[in-house]
């Protein structure tokens, strides 16, 4: 049995299956017309855009019947709003939300409810007792509707659907085991014009951040922000997204240990490849594109 994850990202469709042992057997990258950032929910009922990229999804992937059950989905972090917020720790459900929906109204006209929302607490050890910070994760129910429309088109049917950059730990854990959960870890995520990065303390988030660039302003950008990206003297920075990422890499070797820095590259050896799909080979030397893809397809294994 096989298990197909679809990524969105940047104007990158990344397609992935992976067998019940973990071997993959099917690596794809399309590139779109259609940047994949939080303005995508203007498409949700353009069947045009839709159309097409449910044509270029299904090109990809020719014996449907193959896969289990429902695709998982990995979205890129840039269709949210993300936004950290204090609140009071008292333990009460519907205290949590309500300090979610006025963060929401602070930024949005209406009262929130058109957002799906999830949420992360943070254990941030520098704030003062009983206070919290939460991290809001808000995907727009109109970029939501648009997904699921491009799955239809393709004739998948959506599952699981994960942020790609609160996804990696699937991936480092996998290469290595239990790395993650013992360890201070940081996670940067090099989009296109974007780092994010997350701060982990035994597999607990405490704290995450971005910045944006243009591409002749990434090494001014980065420089003004690489001591915040190694602070805290982390065991492990792990790197992953678009090509920035090796050059990322370069750049904060300055600040940490170079021995520290890695950048992912889940899909190495090529040996992983079946013989009928030699010619993916390629995109084995590009492995940190696909981290965000793939981890949602690792979690589809664990929990079937």
């Amino acid at each position: 049995m096989s298990y197909l994850a679809v990524g969105f990202s940047g104007k990158c469709i990344r397609i992935i299956s992976v067998r019940d042992n973990k071997e993959i057997n099917l690596i794809s990258e399309i590139e779109t017309f259609q940047m994949f950032n939080f303005e995508v929910s203007k498409y949700h009922n353009n069947p045009a855009v839709i159309t097409e990229l449910g044509e270029k999804i299904s090109s990809v992937i020719k014996n449907k019947g193959e896969y289990s059950g429902k695709v998982s989905v990995s979205l890129d972090s840039n269709i949210f709003f993300i936004n950290t917020i204090p609140y009071e720790d008292s333990g009460n459900l519907q205290n949590t939300e309500n300090a979610i929906k006025w963060d929401l109204t602070n930024y949005f006209s209406s009262s929130g409810n058109e957002f799906n929302v999830n949420y992360i607490k943070l254990h941030n050890p520098d704030l003062p007792p009983g206070i919290k910070s939460l991290l809001v994760l808000a995907l727009s129910e109109k970029s939501l509707e648009f997904f699921k429309k491009v799955m239809s088109a393709a004739e998948l049917e959506p599952g699981l659907i994960d942020i790609d950059h609160f996804s990696i730990d699937t991936v480092i854990n996998e290469i290595n085991s239990d790395f993650f959960k013992n360890n201070n870890v940081t996670v940067i995520g090099c989009k296109r014009n974007k780092i994010e990065y997350s701060r982990y303390s035994n597999g607990n988030l405490y704290d995450y951040n971005f910045f944006y660039f243009r591409d002749n302003t990434f090494e001014q950008e980065v420089s003004k922000e690489k001591q915040k990206i190694c602070l805290g003297n982390p065991d492990k920075l792990f790197l992953y997204g678009e090509d920035y990422s090796e050059y990322l890499k370069n750049e904060i070797s300055s600040e940490a240990d170079s021995s520290k820095i890695e950048v992912l590259n889940p899909l190495t050896p090529a040996k992983q490849l079946n013989e009928k799909n030699r010619q993916y080979n390629g995109l084995y030397n590009y492995g940190y594109r696909f981290v965000p893809v793939l981890s949602t397809a690792l979690k589809s294994i664990a929990n079937r």
